[in-house]
């Protein structure tokens, strides 16, 4: 195989973005198989040329250290547009916590304690009129901006698969929820993956928003996160799981809800 027709995820990395990726490479490996896929990292700064050389199948704007996010100040708009061009042509771009606030048009967080922040989203990737706020009612966690879990904990959610809705724990680090703006109703192109169990309304947690020929995968939950009760196979794993591979391998058969060994 050329060396350019090796699928290709692309995580955004960047210091200055306080961006975490934590053990997310090795868990990508162990989770994917033994195909083979290459596992390339990027900056604000190399963000545009990396996409163009790589070509990814998917790439991946991770959670962050802390509660300040800088993914509005740092991926600009010639960025922005750069990684809409190639979901609409069929790649895959993945967000957890921090960077699924900013996949909103309108972004709100409303910790317990602290002044509430108001903001734009993107605008780019928003085709959809969604806001995302946070966070979820009833789950706050003061972060303590290291990388371990102790911003984090553990809560319930309710996972759509294959089998139908399942309840199962992830671990949750102040990440939004997806809702309609105002009165209007959720997108047609805005595939519920999961919702909050234990928040009023269950509102969505994960979601899939389709554009063109590809799509955004969307968590404020973090699925790849693991420990305490929260299995490394967990349900919203698996179903992100599934669509990587999917993404990743054109679509060759892989059950959805497959346990990792």
């Amino acid at each position: 195989m050329n060396l350019k027709d090796i699928p290709t995820i692309l995580i955004y990395h960047d210091r200055d973005s306080k961006t975490h990726i934590g053990q997310l490479p090795h868990i990508l490996r162990r989770d994917l198989g033994n195909n083979l896929f290459r596992i390339a990292k990027t900056d604000r700064h190399n963000l545009i040329n990396s996409v163009n050389s790589f070509n990814p199948s998917i790439v991946i704007l991770p959670e962050i250290l802390g509660e300040e996010s800088f993914y509005s100040r740092h991926i600009k708009s010639d960025a922005q547009n750069c990684l809409f061009k190639l979901v609409e042509s069929g790649g895959m771009l993945i967000t957890d916590c921090a960077s699924t606030y900013w996949m909103g048009q309108k972004v709100i967080y409303h910790p317990p304690k602290g002044k509430t922040k108001f903001r734009d989203g993107s605008h780019v990737f928003n085709a959809a009129a969604i806001k995302m706020f946070g966070p979820a009612p009833g789950l706050w966690l003061p972060s303590n901006g290291k990388p371990d879990r102790g911003g984090c904990r553990e809560i319930d959610i309710i996972v759509k698969t294959a089998n139908g809705l399942e309840k199962d724990k992830v671990w949750y680090g102040n990440g939004p929820c997806i809702l309609p703006i105002g009165k209007q109703n959720l997108p047609d192109n805005l595939e519920p993956l999961a919702y909050y169990a234990t928040v009023e309304d269950q509102p969505i947690a994960a979601a899939a928003l389709h554009i063109g020929n590809g799509q955004i995968l969307m968590s404020g939950p973090l699925p790849h996160y693991y420990g305490g009760n929260v299995k490394s196979n967990n349900l919203l794993w698996q179903v992100l799981r599934y669509k990587m591979h999917q993404q990743l391998f054109e679509k060759s058969p892989y059950p959805m809800l497959q346990a990792t060994p």
